[in-house]
């Protein structure tokens, strides 16, 4: 699988490494075709038939202008003058150079905002440090590429699932297996870039899980990419993928299955141009017969194996690993192989040899990962001093811009309020002296009212009194009536309510003083006081409430015993103390 990284990797993922020949009918080819869709046969062309220096680069992107033009397809249009315009890029081989040349060309793109373009940049300038060892600056880019397409929408970018393959190649090579199933997930659900990218992102997929040791999540995605691999016909898939297969069972433990798919690799791979697929092809066929107990063969396999070390070592990015993990494979099925057949002494050799291989992996590796960190410290130092830089900027400028505006507005304000506030004053006592005279008024309105309902309960009375003295004169006259008329209620419910409102508004605090002082008295004892307070008589406060004279007395003779008063005490002496 890290044969086709380095495949991914080699070709940098820049759009504008385009050179399709010119023989092909770029009419029949595109036109059917939908604007995105054109762009990735566009791009995907170029990889499959490696035309990156083909001499017929020039014609080939005026060709594909010309129809564009025709086609006002404005996507395609823009993407082949971003190829044009690139071209200087494409042939420097300095890789430092080509990196400025590439920001040169990612500035342009700003400034025109053609942020596809832009992540395409930031992409090519990542994969290219990736590509050299600088990965904290690789990432770095790789992720705001990111963010750039995630801002446009994923299906909206032509070339999103190539871009997200290659993010995902890059996780996978320092063992971030999750996010290398995340980025991969994402990229299965975009339109296919190329045949090949279809096989190898289900493959992806599938060791990745493997790595994590989900076994049946790998046996799913390695299967779908066979299937694949079978469907376009293409042999080093199809056997790269039989021998994935092929471990997840011998994983399971399902031996005689996985020597099925281990064969098939073996057989499509024992002489392929790429040495690591070789060795490892032929290790798994011996490693599966050894637990399958047939020496033999196992022992046949080993030798084949053997016979490509020692090879020369390269420092090609991806290749070089891919050669260890072959080596350290051999090394520990050439020692379980000697421990079977009770070599000992041959078996602890291999041993030693697959200690020292993985120690220096790991010591490679460990260093990878610590120049990664400590490049991302640094980038992360630079931004957080940057980001002080430009905050305490901002906050010098807002506090200067802020104290002008305070100048500005106090000067305003004071000079407001001085303008106004003789205005202000003046207002102000006329409110109050408005506020006071309505209430004066309010208060002399419930006095008259006050007094007024006082004269018609006196005027009631009265009337009462006639009505007794001409039905006393009358003759057969019902003696329950004139008893009626002697028990009836001239003070209402109604007369109270409208009383004790009129009566609140002249003495606001007889009533609240009388019930905290004395809560214990009843109503009707409250309402003899209210009436006492208004001088009423006994004989008007009788009327008044619609009891009898003796009645009043009984309230008065109540109140005392309750609040405890001496006989000689009067009602008079009692409102004075609320």
């Amino acid at each position: 699988m890290l044969k086709q990284f380095l495949f991914g990797i080699l070709f940098i993922l820049f759009s504008f490494i385009s050179c399709p020949a010119q023989n092909i009918d770029i009419d029949s080819r595109l036109f059917p075709l939908s604007p995105a869709e054109r762009i990735r046969f566009m791009n995907g062309y170029m990889e499959e038939n490696n035309l990156v220096n083909s001499d017929k680069f020039d014609s080939f992107l005026h060709g594909l202008q010309k129809f564009a033009e025709q086609q006002n397809d404005q996507l395609l249009l823009s993407h082949v003058q971003y190829n044009i315009q690139g071209k200087p890029i494409f042939y420097e081989k300095n890789i430092q150079k080509k990196i400025e040349l590439i920001k040169k060309l990612q500035q342009e793109c700003q400034q025109r905002n053609d942020m596809f373009h832009v992540g395409d940049c930031l992409v090519a300038i990542g994969q290219i440090q990736f590509g050299n060892g600088q990965y904290a600056d690789a990432f770095e880019n790789l992720l705001a590429a990111d963010d750039i397409f995630k801002k446009i929408g994923y299906e909206n970018v032509p070339m999103m699932g190539k871009y997200l393959h290659d993010f995902a190649l890059d996780y996978f090579f320092f063992r971030d297996y999750e996010k290398a199933v995340a980025y991969m997930k994402e990229a299965i659900k975009l339109p296919k870039y190329n045949n090949n990218l279809d096989v190898q992102q289900y493959n992806t997929l599938g060791v990745s899980y493997l790595k994590l040791n989900q076994l049946d999540s790998a046996y799913v995605y390695l299967d779908i990419a066979h299937k694949k691999a079978i469907e376009y016909k293409n042999d080093i898939w199809i056997g790269l993928t039989a021998g994935s297969i092929g471990e997840v069972l011998f994983r399971k433990g399902e031996y005689q299955k996985a020597l099925e798919y281990f064969s098939e690799d073996c057989r499509i791979n024992s002489n392929s141009y790429s040495v690591d697929i070789q060795q490892n092809a032929a290790v798994n066929m011996a490693k599966v017969h050894l637990k399958l107990g047939d020496l033999t063969k196992a022992r046949h396999y080993l030798l084949l194996t053997s016979n490509s070390f020692p090879k020369p070592e390269t420092n090609t990015f991806g290749i070089q690993q891919q050669l260890e993990q072959a080596k350290r494979n051999y090394y520990e099925v050439s020692h379980e192989y000697y421990l079977k057949i009770n070599d000992y002494k041959t078996a602890l050799q291999y041993a030693d040899s697959l200690h020292i291989a993985e120690k220096i992996r790991d010591s490679k590796y460990n260093a990878l990962v610590v120049e990664k960190a400590s490049g991302q410290l640094e980038l992360l130092q630079s931004k957080m001093e940057l980001q002080i830089y430009e905050k305490d900027k901002k906050i010098k400028n807002i506090i200067i811009i802020s104290l002008i505006v305070i100048f500005i507005l106090g000067t305003g304000v004071f000079l407001f309020i001085s303008k106004n506030k003789k205005k202000l004053n003046l207002q102000k006592q006329l409110l109050l002296s408005s506020q006071l005279e309505i209430t004066e008024q309010n208060l002399k309105l419930s006095e008259l009212k006050l007094d007024g309902f006082k004269k018609r309960i006196q005027e009631k009375r009265q009337l009462i009194e006639n009505m007794k003295q001409q039905l006393a004169s009358a003759t057969n006259v019902n003696n329950d009536i004139i008893f009626q008329l002697q028990q009836s209620t001239i003070l209402t419910e109604e007369d109270w309510q409208n009383f004790k409102l009129l009566f609140e508004q002249v003495h606001s605090d007889f009533l609240t003083q009388l019930k905290e002082k004395h809560p214990q008295l009843s109503l009707a004892e409250t309402r003899f006081l209210c009436l006492a307070k208004l001088n009423f008589s006994r004989k008007e406060m009788a009327s008044a409430l619609g009891v009898s004279t003796q009645s009043i007395h009984t309230n008065w003779y109540r109140i005392r015993k309750k609040l405890e008063l001496s006989e000689s005490a009067t009602v008079e002496d009692l409102i004075k103390t609320i």
